[in-house]
Order: C-alpha cells, then structure tokens, then sequence
C-alpha cells in the first residue's frame, strides 16, 4: 500500500507511479509491473517491478493543464481536469484504456 500526505518534486522532474500491464508503458518483458516512470522517453523508468496478476490500472501522476506527465501520450485524460496531482484507477479492455475513478492525490 502507498500512502502520501503531501508530494514535493526534487529530483527527478517529473515522475509518476504507475501499477498495471506492462505493455501500456513499454515493458513487453513482463505481464504486469509496478513502476516509476520519468520523462525521459530514452529511459523511462525509475525503478521497475513485476507485479502479480491485475485488472485495474492504478496511476499517480501530475496534470499540467494538458497532459500527464511522465505518462505515455496514449493514456487518455478526463474531461474538466485542472492543473495538479491525480490518482487514476482503471481497466483496458476493447476499447483501450478506461478511467472508473480519478481523484485529487493525495
């Protein structure tokens, strides 16, 4: 379990937590992963774990006012988000990915 009162940025900027299948952030080697991502689309993980089997995708990361940052461009944004940290829980299915839950984080 993750548990945050407050997030403050020092190194690296930007980042985001991110728990599902792997093939969404590009890491084909494994079925599922808990990560850390980065920016840096030539590294873009911070620390990277296989995790057990999920469904749900389960996202911490910051909206800029027009995107996620350090998330895949294809993770898609919710209408009416304003700039700050979010909490997203998911699923892929047919139709790609699907946000059930979005919340401020923390």
């Amino acid at each position: 379990m993750f548990v945050a009162t407050e997030v403050k940025l020092h190194s690296p900027v930007p980042w985001a937590f991110y728990q599902g299948p792997a093939s969404l952030v590009g890491a084909s080697q494994y079925q599922h992963v808990s990560a850390w991502l980065s920016s840096n689309r030539s590294d873009p993980f911070l620390a990277l774990r296989a995790a057990g089997e999920q469904n749900q995708v389960r996202v911490v990361a910051y909206f800029d006012g027009n995107k996620f940052r350090a998330l895949p461009a294809s993770f898609p944004v919710p209408l009416g988000l304003k700039p700050g940290w979010y909490e997203l829980l998911g699923t892929v299915g047919s139709q790609g990915l699907a946000w059930s839950s979005v919340r401020p984080f923390p």
